[in-house]
C-alpha cells in the first residue's frame, strides 16, 4: 500500500512537471536552438512594437502576450502595412515558442505541429525578405542597408555559436575560403538584389528571378571539372526554368528601349542568381570548416564587411539622413536581421536534422509565391498572367532538375 501511494505521488509529480513544461515553454530554452530562436524573435517582437507603437485589438486577433491586454479604444487591425508587419513579428515569436520544446528531440521524433511551425518560419523568413528589402531601400542606400543587417546577423550568430562551442575560430585557409564564398554569396547574392530593387525592380519579380539559383547550380556543376553529368530529364528542367526567366524579363527590356534603371536592376538580379550559385558550389565543395553554423556566421560577418566597404566607396554614407529611418524602414531592417537571417536560418537547420533535404528545399517553390503575393498585397505591385506563368515555368524547371539530380545520387 505504501509503495502504491509513493508510486502514485511520483506519477502525479511527473504529470505536474510535464503540464508545467507544456504551459511554460520557456523552461525548454536550455537547448541552443530554442534559446537562439526565442531570444532573437522576442527582441524582434519587442522592438517592432516600440517602433510602431501598436498593439493588436483582442477582438480582431488574439493577443499573443497574455500580460499585455489591448486598452479600450485601441485601433483594430486594418489592411495597412503597419499592423500586418507587427502581426508577422508576433506570429514568428509565437512559432519559435512552439518549436523550442522539441528542438533537442532526436531525428524522426518531432511532432507534426512543430515541423509545420518550423516550415512557417522558413517560408515567411525567406518569402518576405524581398518585400522587406524593397521597403528598406525606399529611403536608405542599398549596400549600406544590406551590409548592416548581414554583418549584425553574423555577429549575433557567431556569439551564439561561441557560447555553445569553443572552436568557433577558422584556420587561415578556412578564413580565405570563407571570404571567397562570402563575396559571391553576399556581395553577389544579397548586395546585387538590394541594388536591383533600389533601381525599381518589383519585389515579386526579384524573388522569381532569384528562384532560378538551383538552375544555375546545376549548370555550373556540369561545366565544373569533375562535376556531375546532366541527364535528359534534368536538361529539360533547365530549359523550362530558363524559358520562364526569359519570358519574365524580356518584355521589361523591350518596353525600355532607352536607358532606364529597371532593366539594369534586372541585369543585377540575373547576375546575383549566377554569383550566388558560384558561392553555393564553393561552400559545397570547399567548406571553410566542418561546422556549418561557424561557416555561415563567419561568411555573414565577412560578407557584411564587404558590403559596407562597397557602400562607403560608392559614397552612400552621404546619402543617409536621420529622416530616412522611418518606422517601416526600421521594421524591415529588424525583420531581415532577426527573422530572415537568424530565425529562418535556425529553423531550416533544425528541419534538416529531422527531415530529408529534398523536403526542406521546398522553400525554393513556396518562398517566391509568398514574395509575389506579399508584394501585391502590401506594396500594390502589379501582377499579370505572365508573372504567374513565368513563376510556374521556373518552379517546374527547378523541381524537375532537383528531382532528376536526386535520382542520380545514392542515398537521396
Amino acid at each position: 500500500m505504501l509503495r502504491l501511494r509513493c508510486g502514485s505521488q511520483v506519477q502525479s509529480t511527473e504529470l505536474q512537471r510535464r503540464d508545467c513544461s507544456r504551459r511554460y515553454p520557456v523552461d525548454s530554452l536550455r537547448s541552443p536552438f530554442g534559446l537562439r530562436m526565442a531570444v532573437c524573435l522576442r527582441c524582434a517582437s519587442i522592438l517592432s512594437k516600440i517602433v510602431f507603437g501598436f498593439r493588436p485589438n483582442q477582438r480582431s486577433i488574439p493577443t499573443l502576450f497574455p500580460e499585455e491586454r489591448a486598452a479600450p479604444g485601441t485601433t483594430s487591425l486594418s489592411l495597412s502595412l503597419k499592423p500586418r508587419l507587427v502581426m508577422w513579428f508576433n506570429l514568428c515569436y509565437a512559432t519559435s515558442m512552439l518549436i523550442a520544446p522539441t528542438a533537442t528531440k532526436p531525428a524522426g521524433h518531432a511532432p507534426r505541429w512543430a515541423i509545420v511551425s518550423a516550415f512557417a518560419v522558413v517560408y515567411l523568413g525567406y518569402g518576405l525578405n524581398f518585400l522587406a528589402v524593397k521597403i528598406g531601400v525606399e529611403t536608405l542606400p542599398a549596400f549600406l542597408f544590406a551590409g548592416t543587417h548581414v554583418s549584425l546577423a553574423g555577429i549575433l550568430l557567431l556569439t551564439f555559436h561561441s557560447l555553445r562551442s569553443r572552436s568557433f575560430l577558422l584556420s587561415r585557409a578556412g578564413m580565405g575560403r570563407a571570404a571567397a564564398a562570402a563575396f559571391f554569396l553576399f556581395v553577389g547574392g544579397v548586395g546585387l538584389v538590394t541594388e536591383g530593387e533600389k533601381l525599381g525592380v518589383p519585389s515579386g519579380m526579384a524573388a522569381i528571378i532569384k528562384a532560378s539559383v538551383p538552375l544555375w547550380v546545376a549548370t555550373l556543376e556540369v561545366v565544373r571539372p569533375g562535376g556531375e553529368r546532366l541527364g535528359k530529364v534534368a536538361f529539360s528542367g533547365l530549359v523550362c526554368g530558363a524559358a520562364g526567366v526569359v519570358w519574365l524579363v524580356l518584355p521589361q527590356f523591350a518596353h525600355h528601349k532607352t536607358a532606364s534603371a529597371e532593366p539594369l536592376g534586372i541585369g543585377f538580379l540575373i547576375l546575383s542568381a549566377f554569383l550566388f550559385a558560384v558561392g553555393t558550389l564553393l561552400v559545397r565543395h570547399r567548406p571553410p570548416s566542418a561546422s556549418p553554423i561557424a561557416n555561415s556566421a563567419w561568411m555573414m560577418v565577412l560578407g557584411g564587411m564587404f558590403l559596407l566597404a562597397i557602400g562607403l566607396c560608392l559614397g552612400e554614407a552621404a546619402e543617409v539622413s536621420p529622416s530616412d529611418f522611418t518606422r517601416p524602414v526600421l521594421a524591415a531592417f529588424l525583420f531581415l536581421l532577426f527573422v530572415h537571417s537568424l530565425a529562418a536560418f535556425s529553423a531550416m537547420n533544425w528541419l534538416l536534422g529531422h527531415l530529408p533535404a529534398a523536403v526542406v528545399t521546398t522553400k525554393f517553390y513556396v518562398s517566391p509565391a509568398i514574395a509575389v503575393l506579399a508584394g501585391w498585397l502590401v506594396l500594390g505591385e502589379s501582377v499579370h498572367t505572365r508573372t504567374f506563368a513565368s513563376l510556374a515555368l521556373i518552379l517546374v524547371g527547378v523541381g524537375v532538375t532537383l528531382w532528376a539530380q536526386s535520382r542520380t545520387k545514392p542515398g537521396h
